[in-house]
């Protein structure tokens, strides 16, 4: 186990009882490794990398390749520059060059890709693709009934999927969701009753074009119950600090409140503790506080009809209170965790408070683990040899030989925690305090 801590802003490192000054720690510069032969690159490699790099070669000299000489013969340097110019013209006609944030979006569409990789899943249109093409040799469809929920219009790939699932015998039909007209409603509602459901989720996408009176009428002629679903737009963000906006949230809810009692709905779902956006930081304290006392309101607002209010988990880059693998809690700790294996970093980054007066056992035998307390007070023990080390703001331990140790907190202990190997987000301790590999 290595601890460190911030003594008058030196870090000290404790290993094996002895204290060293880190600050004078050096790193020796490697001695250059001479060549046993000569370094031949790939064919084309010294090309391209010529086209892509004016400076200079690498101090280590290369046999010029045949096809160095025959790139230089085929491409002049005014080639070079057009092609670059037609290629920067063709960056700044992308729909993606004039977008701030599109640095961001590169990285979410990394993410996601990351993501769809750790779980073995495809997007959407591959998804689709992949069951119209197996339908017809699925002997488990036929006869049965499948509905396309959710739709206004059914998307090429839905509609690809449906005819597919149709050839291979199945009864499909789609519900869509119910629009401002009667007519649109009446074809949700009709539909959904059909296909022998007992429940349809009314979204809340405009609230002043619900026709209560007609949605509630159609509702009891095919009997069935509703739910609303919303979820709050980031200027009506009940969790952020701007005052107006969670004002404009609170009013939002009490009206959808209205709506479901008027319409005879038994429960409002989505997103309703903070806005429906990516954020890029996580909801403070203040922040937290002031989003559970509205939807207190609003729960007082909503029990004497019976409506019952379901806080909807989502993704963590589509809200920053409610997440799935990335809120997790236990009896001692609650952890946030920021980033995951999904990300493709190689590491994991929590957020941790382990709560006060809770003493924890735990020995990861599969991770690497490296921890960094922000706040409160504790200590930890390396339950081979019984050594405690006290924990505080500032204080760095590092489990870098998987020791069993115990974790006391004394206060409230927030700490910043990286796990090597990362976690995929659903790992929980097992009977030994560990996660599994």
């Amino acid at each position: 186990m290595l601890v460190l801590h911030e003594r008058d802003r030196l870090p000290v490192v404790v290993l094996n009882h002895q204290e060293v000054n880190v600050n004078r720690w050096t790193v020796p510069t490697p001695k250059p490794v001479p060549l046993a032969e000569p370094l031949v690159p790939p064919p084309g490699a010294l090309c391209r990398y010529l086209r892509c790099h004016r400076s200079p070669l690498p101090a280590f000299r290369l046999p010029a390749p045949p096809c160095l000489v025959l790139c230089r013969r085929r491409r002049t340097a005014g080639a070079e520059d057009e092609e670059i110019t037609r290629l920067r013209t063709e960056l700044r006609q992308h729909p993606c060059h004039g977008c701030s944030d599109r640095e961001q979006h590169a990285r979410w569409a990394e993410r996601y890709r990351n993501g769809l990789a750790a779980h073995g899943a495809v997007d959407a249109p591959t998804a689709a693709d992949r069951v119209a093409v197996a339908a017809t040799a699925m002997q488990s469809w036929r006869d049965r009934r499948i509905a396309f929920a959710g739709f206004v219009e059914m998307t090429p790939q839905a509609r690809r999927v449906a005819d597919e699932l149709a050839g291979a015998g199945a009864e499909v039909s789609d519900v869509a969701t119910i629009g401002a007209g009667e007519a649109e409603a009446r074809r949700a509602i009709e539909g959904t009753a059909r296909v022998g459901y007992d429940l349809i989720e009314i979204p809340r996408l405009d609230p002043d074009a619900i026709d209560v009176g007609m949605t509630r009428r159609l509702l009891e002629e095919y009997g069935l119950a509703g739910t609303l679903s919303l979820g709050l737009s980031p200027d009506m963000d009940i969790s952020g600090a701007d005052p107006e906006a969670a004002a404009r949230g609170e009013a939002e809810l009490m009206k959808v409140v209205a709506i479901a009692r008027d319409v005879g709905a038994s429960h409002i779902t989505g997103i309703l503790y903070s806005g429906f956006t990516k954020y890029n930081r996580p909801a403070t304290q203040a922040g937290l506080e002031q989003s559970v006392a509205i939807l207190r309101r609003v729960c007082e607002a909503a029990l004497p009809s019976n409506i019952t209010l379901g806080m909807e988990v989502v993704n963590r880059y589509e809200t920053n209170i409610l997440n799935t693998a990335a809120h997790v809690k236990g009896e001692a700790f609650e952890s946030r965790r920021i980033l995951l294996a999904a990300d493709g970093l190689g590491y994991s980054l929590h957020d941790t408070i382990c709560k006060e007066g809770s003493e924890q056992l735990l020995h990861y035998k599969n991770h690497v683990e490296t921890n960094y307390v922000i706040e409160g007070h504790g200590a930890v023990t390396n339950v081979a040899n019984g050594q405690e080390y006290p924990l505080g703001p500032g204080t760095v331990y590092v489990l870098d030989r998987h020791e069993p140790h115990l974790l006391r907190a004394d206060t409230d202990l927030r700490i910043i925690c990286v796990f090597t190997p990362a976690l995929a987000g659903q790992e929980k301790h097992d009977a030994s305090g560990s996660y599994p590999a």
